[in-house]
């Protein structure tokens, strides 16, 4: 591997027959100086270096590939740049370099994937040859790293690479249907004047135009020979190839930096007027086009650029309509419609509607709507606006299996599960378009906007105020992560342009005193702050139930053969395993919950509610590998278990799973776990709690942060008392482990060591055991025993009854007195004076039956991505139920996750 930079001098090895070669400081990527090569056809630049190409060895642990990586700024020239790697003399590998373009452009591809011919190990030859006239630089070539499989793709450079993220379009034909009913200048006008104040509204960073100009000053942008030039701008993600080189530890100004930058002087600008801020903002812009801000470009891979490109995005809303704008008008439409992937929507002939992912809402709208409102004249930005309005309303339908986005239970999919942080930003970029096309004829229709309130609605039931509860909190637990409030605000300006106020209402409540300028037309609706919502609802999509009452809430989760438990990645969430072994998370103060989680000293094998194996943090600690070409870095474990799920009946509700625990890990640890809970009492079982690994194996009644005036956690008979002033009534003669004080533990992103006050409760049930069991239950803030009675606690059913609820987790079907079942079901049955009511659940999502891709040639279970699963998109499926209750017949087709209700 050899990483080949220019400096003043030209390199030893590097020879050139024809043309003229120097080094310019005027245009570089590397620290000061890139290669200038004026040529003429057939001149060619040889490199006598070791490439460092060895052979790829198929593995299910590291599935990067061999990659080279180059810079080239170009002058427009047409022609080719034939790239050629040699052993021995001998021609191996070769490619071309498509050129015709202006600035700097990425080169990155595959030797095996993406090469002619076939690439050796011992290659010590580069030559690269010109195919035409003119004139290019070279800067920073890497011969050979590993690098991500998935980060290669098609360009205007590289047009043959097989990995097409982005098609390559000539011309773009919109569909005939995108004709809306008339063009509405005025309606063109509104929904562009609505984006740009809220661009104006919710992304000013405070910063005068003084020191906005100086912060721009950091890029040392000047005029050379070569156009704009200065401080080198990259994406991180671009310089991870280079890891292991020494261009490790380089300098550069993100793109992220970049585009933040220019969104703030835009809205500055938006604000002020000052002129000296668009001439900054046009200076920016040109050196960002010589940068590689065009059609066909990749800055490494566009895939992974949203996230950087989406303030570029919100400036252009701002600063479209300025006269210093009109020359790069051309060049701006075209990267808008190949960085926003606009061409791969399906908004062409002969294109289907493509289903996006909140990914894309969250980064991409903006600079959709910026594209429509870059065409020439209003009859063209009225067809765009019509096909995006369209678009969007395609993607607010409820979507099948584990793909992106909404689920019919309000959950929002990302990384095949529920993840409300990726959702929340989903609905940051779609309700303030929303609220743009409100009252026009790009409206969407009543069945989307209805789902957008029912996702808006579940993520502020499953959260504590507006903080995400750690059981959907992703790879980032215990992080505290908030939710923002732009979704439910712009979700509500749109609802009252309807003359709908409830939704003001949910904005009111979640803002607190937090209220802005943006709020103005809330206010004045005399909207009126919703009460804390109450109740139990149940999420199949995310194997989790949440019940709340008064002001405070319990959330129960579990994992799935269907559904992930836990995703780790190389930079987050190393010891997360347990976060869905039937966590009971307790939020006491949904209001006031932020400083009761923090990661520092907490106990990863003591999730509060789950049944565990105490194992030292080493051996806790994720094994995480790149297992096919198709995921990353990532684990992200199944079971092979369909019984997880819950059922929900008047407010009140149960969870249950069986948990077998992976056998990348300790394979034959298993547990039957439930909870159910009935007002402020909640009841938890176990049952045959069965391992033979050696470790301790417990159930966590609480680990609570410590703050101080908080009381001293206390033991009365079979009673506990938390820090928080819950009681835990423990129904077991099994040993209670109890600590409170200061623990150890590590970050579960760097491995470091951390510390912190905690105070923690468990039921022990030994090494290797056999068959154990447990029953709790919590009185929340203190709240008394309810009267119940356990009825059956085994491998087939958990039943109880707490006062006039019956609940019942049927593992297995049969006779169980009143209920008799053909297919394991979960049944609440609520008993009044004068009438039953009953809730049938049926916790299979049914999304497959059997998956051999998931077994070894041995039949032993192994580690699979997610992402890989051919059953992913399938639909969920049910059963027809054979169902009696005390001799009624009740059956009927119970799709996985439904809750069926009967009044009798």
């Amino acid at each position: 591997m050899a990483l080949i930079k220019f400096h003043k001098d030209l390199p030893e090895f590097l020879s050139f027959c024809g043309g003229r070669v120097s080094v310019t400081d005027e245009q570089c990527k590397s620290s000061d100086h890139s290669l200038c090569w004026e040529y003429s056809d057939g001149d060619n630049l040889k490199f006598a270096t070791d490439i460092g190409y060895i052979k790829n060895v198929e593995s299910n642990q590291d599935s990067r590939v061999n990659v080279f990586a180059m810079y080239v700024f170009g002058n427009g020239d047409q022609g080719l740049l034939h790239i050629e790697f040699l052993k021995h003399s001998i021609s191996c590998a070769d490619f071309d370099i498509h050129l015709g373009f202006e600035g700097w452009r990425h080169i990155y591809i595959g030797f095996d994937s993406d090469m002619n011919g076939e690439p050796a190990e011992g290659m010590d030859e580069l030559i690269i040859t010109a195919k035409g006239t003119g004139c290019v630089l070279l800067d920073e070539i890497l011969t050979c790293n590993k690098g991500d499989c998935r980060a290669i793709m098609k360009s205007e450079q590289l047009p043959y690479v097989k990995r097409i993220v982005v098609p390559l379009v000539t011309e773009m034909k919109l569909k005939a249907t995108y004709n809306p009913n008339n063009v509405a200048s005025e309606e063109i006008y509104q929904i562009a004047e609505r984006y740009r104040q809220y661009v104006l509204n919710e992304y000013d960073n405070g910063k005068t135009a003084e020191e906005l100009i100086q912060d721009a000053e950091i890029l040392c942008i000047r005029k050379g020979r070569f156009g704009l030039y200065g401080k080198r701008i990259e994406h991180p993600m671009q310089r991870n190839v280079f890891v292991g080189t020494d261009g490790e530890g380089d300098t550069y100004i993100t793109l992220r930096t970049v585009t933040e930058l220019m969104c703030a002087i835009a809205v500055r600008y938006g604000k002020t007027g000052d002129t000296l801020l668009l001439q900054t903002y046009v200076r920016i812009l040109e050196y960002l086009i010589n940068n590689g801000l065009a059609y066909g470009s990749t800055f490494g891979s566009h895939q992974v650029l949203d996230y950087s490109m989406r303030h570029l995005y919100f400036s252009l809303a701002v600063m479209i309509n300025e006269q210093e704008l009109l020359p790069f008008y051309e060049k701006l439409s075209l990267a808008l419609r190949w960085f926003t992937h606009f061409d791969n929507r399906g908004f062409s002939v002969g294109q289907d509607l493509e289903q996006s992912s909140t990914d894309d809402f969250f980064n991409l709208t903006p600079g959709i709507i910026v594209l429509a409102l870059l065409m020439p004249n209003d009859k063209e930005k009225s067809r765009y606006l019509k096909a995006i309005s369209t678009w969007l309303d395609f993607n607010l339908q409820c979507t099948d299996g584990l793909t992106d986005m909404i689920k019919a239970d309000g959950c929002i999919y990302h990384h095949a599960n529920h993840y409300p942080a990726y959702g929340n930003g989903a609905m940051t970029g779609i309700t303030p378009m929303l609220y743009a096309f409100g009252g026009t004829q790009y409206d969407i229709s009543d069945e989307a906007r209805n789902n957008i309130r029912k996702v808006l609605l579940t993520i502020r039931f499953q959260s504590a105020g507006t903080m995400f509860a750690t059981a959907f909190a992703g790879r980032h637990p215990l992080k505290q992560d908030m939710f923002g409030l732009i979704p439910y605000r712009y979700y509500a300006k749109y609802e009252l342009l309807k003359g709908n106020t409830d939704m003001a209402s949910v904005y009111l409540r979640l803002a607190g005193g937090n209220i802005t300028e943006a709020d103005k037309n809330i206010i004045d609706s005399k909207a009126m702050p919703e009460d804390i919502p109450e109740g139990n609802n149940n999420y199949p999509m995310a194997c989790a139930n949440v019940h709340r009452r008064d002001n405070w809430m319990l959330v129960t989760k579990g994992y799935s053969k269907y559904i992930w438990g836990n995703e780790s990645y190389l930079a987050d969430n190393h010891y997360g395993r347990y976060l869905s072994y039937g966590a009971i998370e307790l939020y006491n103060d949904v209001e006031n919950s932020l400083d009761r989680y923090r990661e520092e000293g907490y106990d990863w094998n003591r999730v509060a509610g789950t049944t565990s194996l105490i194992v030292p943090f080493d051996c806790l600690r994720s094994q995480i590998y790149n297992l096919d070409k198709i995921s990353g870095f990532e684990e992200m474990l199944i079971s092979d278990q369909s019984f997880v799920g819950g059922n929900s009946l008047n407010g009140n509700g149960m969870f249950s799973m069986i948990l077998t625990e992976h056998p990348k890990y300790n394979g034959n640890f298993c547990a039957y776990k439930s909870v159910f809970a009935k007002d402020s009492f909640i009841l938890a079982i176990g049952s045959n709690i069965s391992d033979n690994s050696g470790f301790e194996a417990e159930t966590t009644l609480f680990q609570n942060r410590v703050l101080s005036g908080d009381p001293k956690i206390l033991k009365e008979n079979n009673r506990i008392f938390d820090n928080r002033g819950n009681a835990y009534y423990v129904y077991s003669d099994a040993e209670i482990y109890m600590s409170e004080g200061l623990q150890h533990s590590f970050s579960g992103e760097t491995d470091d060591a951390t510390e912190g006050e905690f105070a923690v409760a468990s039921i022990r049930h030994g090494a290797n055991p056999q068959n154990e069991s447990y029953a709790y239950g919590i009185g929340v803030n203190g709240a008394p025993e309810c009267d119940f009675d356990i009825i059956r606690q085994d491998e087939k059913a958990h039943i109880v009854r707490i006062e006039n609820i019956t609940y019942m987790a049927l593992f297995e079907a049969g006779d169980y007195g009143d209920i008799y079942t053909d297919i394991p079901i979960m049944v609440m049955i609520e008993k009044r004076e004068d009438s039953v009511s009953l809730a049938l659940s049926n916790p299979d999502l049914n999304l497959y039956t059997a998956d051999e891709s998931q077994y070894d040639e041995n039949g032993n279970r192994r580690e699979v991505s997610i992402y890989g699963r051919k059953w992913l998109k399938n639909r969920i499926g049910g059963k027809f139920a054979n169902i009696r209750y005390c001799g009624r017949d009740l059956s009927l087709y119970l799709r996985g996750g439904d809750i069926a209700a009967f009044n009798l």
